[in-house]
């Protein structure tokens, strides 16, 4: 596949994935918007033949997973803590 599609389907995804990026901080719990960035990549992963955008890809939602994982742990923890006051 010719780089100049590989960088239109990036530049596609990007535009795709642009909103979730701007609401980040306007929502209680952040860490739904990055599982829906990585139900995204991987979508687009699994639809994509070339193999480097593939990869690329499934390492996004990789490290999407890590951060909505962290942001839920923080989330609970908080929701622990208020519930002790």
């Amino acid at each position: 596949m010719p780089l100049r599609k590989v960088s239109h389907a990036i530049f596609r995804l990007s535009n795709r994935l642009l909103p979730y990026l701007t609401e980040w901080g306007r929502r209680a719990m952040p860490h739904r918007k990055y599982r829906a960035l990585e139900r995204e990549c991987r979508r687009q992963a699994h639809l994509t033949v070339h193999e480097r955008t593939k990869e690329e890809l499934e390492k996004m939602a990789r490290e999407y997973k890590a951060i909505a994982d962290w942001l839920e742990r923080r989330h609970q923890a908080g929701e622990q803590w208020s519930a002790k006051e």
